[in-house]
């Protein structure tokens, strides 16, 4: 009778929403709360869902609704469920240092000729000013990192070379591989930005999705924003997603089989997909959203990754001032 359960733990206010769905729409129903459990009534029926490692105080129930198949309520939280802390997202050397490399596109076909870099070097947070880093004084000269043809650049999904050690690839804004012609980059000047999920990097081989998780978290820990809004920009399509992080600091517990509560740490966010044009570009000037470049493969299963955690949440809670909810898990 109980399709689904979703809790969403709040520790700093001490204080939890619960919604239950039912799989046939109600007209009534009751609710009696207790300390690790909630029983539910419907018609001449008792269900229990079990809270697991949640404790609530029972005499706080606020805001009880029915609504088509959705039971909904708020009680206060006595003690919450233990979830390690994920560690921070670190930035993986792509390259080792005085180790002959080959980069290779995804296809096998080689992209530069065997390298030894001698400097593999991580770039400053997304969106510091480089000139920032250095002593200057007026009408210094314009600081760029610009690496060598020694150089690897790493950031946290993409490494930057020198463009004179790319061959086989197609350079005009984008670098295209001419065997797959997939797009494997960015031109930047005298540097070619190169994103690891096109590459088949010897140390770095991670999944489009795992990808996608990396970047949004790293944008959210690098942030000192309470409500932060990222832009992920595909070049190659013209296209992205607006992407706003509404709570960094939310435990959620989803029902398994039996009702059993799986509980993690989760980003909870709001998304839109939006066609790349001059007025989005103002807009996202005007309000100071940070823009993220991404590959294509990345920014097409990262949306279907969130649609899937849209899918998820009782369609009451799906959208938000018109745009979608979502859960970005950070720990379990």
């Amino acid at each position: 009778m109980i399709q689904s359960v979703l809790i969403e733990i709040r520790p700093g206010l001490r204080t939890c929403s619960v919604c239950i769905v039912l799989k046939d729409e109600l007209k009534d129903a009751r609710v009696r709360v207790r300390n690790d459990k909630a029983v539910l009534r419907v018609d001449d029926q008792e269900l229990t869902i079990p809270f697991g490692d949640l404790k609530v105080e029972p005499l706080t129930m606020t805001c009880f609704s029915v609504e088509k198949r959705c039971v909904n309520f708020r009680v206060g939280v006595e003690s919450c469920p233990k979830i390690e802390q994920s560690p921070r997202v670190k930035r993986v050397l792509p390259v080792h240092v005085n180790e002959v490399t080959k980069l290779l596109c995804k296809c096998g076909c080689p992209i530069t000729d065997d390298v030894v870099f001698k400097r593999v070097l991580p770039l400053p947070s997304h969106g510091l000013e480089v000139a920032d880093m250095f002593c200057h004084y007026d009408n210094h000269m314009t600081t760029s990192l610009t690496p060598r043809t020694n150089d690897c650049l790493y950031g946290i999904h993409y490494i930057s070379v020198n463009r004179e050690l790319l061959k086989n690839v197609k350079l005009t804004s984008l670098i295209k591989c001419r065997r797959c012609f997939a797009c494997l980059g960015l031109c930047k000047k005298d540097a070619v930005q190169l994103w690891n999920s096109c590459l088949d990097l010897p140390h770095e081989n991670l999944s489009p999705v795992e990808e996608f998780k990396r970047i949004v978290r790293n944008a959210v820990e690098e942030s000192f924003m309470i409500f932060l809004k990222i832009f992920l920009e595909c070049v190659e399509n013209n296209n992205g997603l607006l992407i706003s992080v509404m709570d960094k600091q939310l435990i959620v517990a989803r029902s398994e089989e039996n009702l059993k509560l799986r509980t993690s740490n989760v980003l909870k966010i709001k998304y839109e997909y939006h066609k790349t044009n001059p007025n989005l570009k103002r807009l996202l000037e005007k309000e100071d959203i940070q823009c993220i470049e991404v590959p294509s493969i990345v920014m097409n299963e990262g949306f279907e990754f969130l649609m899937k955690s849209t899918e998820a949440i009782p369609p009451m809670f799906r959208t938000v001032d018109g745009e979608l909810m979502a859960y970005l898990e950070i720990s379990t």
